[in-house]
């Protein structure tokens, strides 16, 4: 399946003013929610890890060809998708409050589920280029390489037990979206058809195996 083509300007100027005007978790009036990028800034900067993530994806799909976008909208789009990375550490996979992160990001969080085929338009607000990863599949894979990190000097860490957390605690959060969404992230699809589960499931094996960061 062929992606959308980026070439119309005035699309890539709309599609950057969406992402900080809808898609930025940081716009926002609640203070509960900003309280906890606070609390994320004063606990660690993933700021590092973030960047060696994306130099390893772009190493392995660096035959692909790259969007039609602007530098620009390229910068503000990772720095967006940081934010999203640092409050869904805090909320989800810390402190687990599945109902307030919800209820602030809910037409966000559909719009992430739903672009997942490179021809729609709007994909290129919400996933990664070319493969479709969405922000959900950055914050899981985070999370284990900090994992992976930590486990070189605490032998108590235990991968597989956190993929089985991270695991749980989106499985939580899709409890918000009613019955009929049980399997909305855990099951999301890249835009390759992987869904999220086989795609975090290999990306362990790599980890485990290869040592790849």
């Amino acid at each position: 399946m062929e992606g959308y083509s980026y070439g119309d300007g005035g699309y890539r100027h709309l599609a950057l003013h969406r992402k900080v005007t809808e898609y930025d978790p940081r716009n926002t009036d609640n203070l509960i929610v900003l309280d906890y990028f606070d609390v994320q800034k004063k606990h660690k900067d993933n700021t590092t890890i973030y960047y060696r993530l994306l130099d390893v994806e772009y190493a392995r799909y660096r035959r692909a060809d790259p969007p039609d976008l602007s530098i620009s909208f390229i910068m503000v789009w990772h720095e967006i998708n940081l934010a999203w990375v640092e409050i869904i550490h805090q909320m989800i996979f810390i402190d687990q409050v599945y109902e307030t992160f919800f209820g602030e990001y809910t037409d966000v969080l559909n719009n992430i589920i739903e672009n997942d085929s490179p021809d729609a338009k709007d994909s290129v607000v919400y996933r990664y280029y070319p493969m479709g990863e969405s922000v959900f599949h950055m914050a899981a894979k985070m999370w284990l390489m900090e994992k992976y990190n930590e486990s070189k000097t605490n032998i108590n860490i235990n991968l597989n037990k956190e993929l089985k957390y991270i695991l749980n605690c989106y499985q939580r959060l899709e409890k918000c979206f009613g019955k009929d969404r049980s399997h909305c992230i855990v099951y999301m699809m890249d835009f390759s058809g992987k869904i999220m589960l086989d795609y975090l499931n290999d990306y362990l094996d790599e980890i485990n195996g290869y040592s790849v960061i």
